[in-house]
């Protein structure tokens, strides 16, 4: 038991018998089996108590796989400056594509994920710039559509200040909206909110003297 890392803290009696030892790496009290000890030390894998071996073998384990995962690396093109056991945490890697050192998991690497930062910043402006919109083009559709652009082209999806050309009326349709679903002006829907002032001349021109105010329609 002295050889395995634990301290017996009463008499032997049998193999099958639990045993009250204390681990001599942690300090932690435990009851194993003398049987199950010669087990584990014939299978190569003994080391302490039953904590410090789970975490011995896992240790063994990284181990093992740390040639797997830094030749791995080197295939994604990454290659790797200092030691790294553990798949999950960030590990200085020099990458081939653009000769910069970046922090990169090789969880994420193995998942095929995670580019390197750096890359994948440069690939987000390349993909920005391909799927801007020209103001003009922009312009353009808008007045297809039946809107006059009172400002500036803002973003596809932000509210653009616009003057309907049947109407007259004022309002900030989105470009994506009338890209992509064709989205017309709110009053030539009929989906825009009524002004009371403009329903009460109606009410009037028809012969009709309102006594309260407009509510809905």
């Amino acid at each position: 038991m002295r050889s395995v890392g634990l301290e017996p803290l009463e008499p032997y009696l049998n193999s099958q018998t639990p045993w009250r030892c204390r681990c001599t790496a942690c300090g932690a009290v435990g009851t194993p089996r003398l049987s199950a000890v010669r087990k584990l030390v014939k299978e190569g894998v003994s080391s302490g108590c039953a904590t410090c071996n789970r975490r011995a073998r896992g240790r063994r384990q990284r181990e093992a796989n740390a040639g797997k995962t830094e030749a791995m690396m080197r295939e994604a093109g990454y290659e790797p400056l200092e030691p790294n056991l553990l798949a999950g945490t960030p590990w200085n890697c020099r990458h081939a594509a653009c000769g910069e050192v970046v922090r990169v998991k090789a969880s994420s690497v193995r998942s095929g994920y995670d580019l390197c930062p750096l890359c994948r910043a440069v690939g987000n402006k390349q993909r920005g710039a391909a799927r801007r919109i020209d103001p003009v083009e922009a312009t353009a559709l808008m007045r297809a559509h039946g809107f006059e652009p009172l400002e500036p082209y803002p973003g596809a999806s932000v509210g653009w200040h616009c003057r309907c050309t049947t109407y007259g009326k004022e309002s900030k349709p989105l470009y994506s909206g009338v890209k992509g679903r064709g989205h017309r002006c709110g009053h030539c829907a009929g989906s825009a909110p009524l002004d009371p002032a403009e329903c009460a001349a109606e009410m009037r021109a028809a012969g009709f003297e309102p006594l309260e105010p407009y509510r809905t329609r």
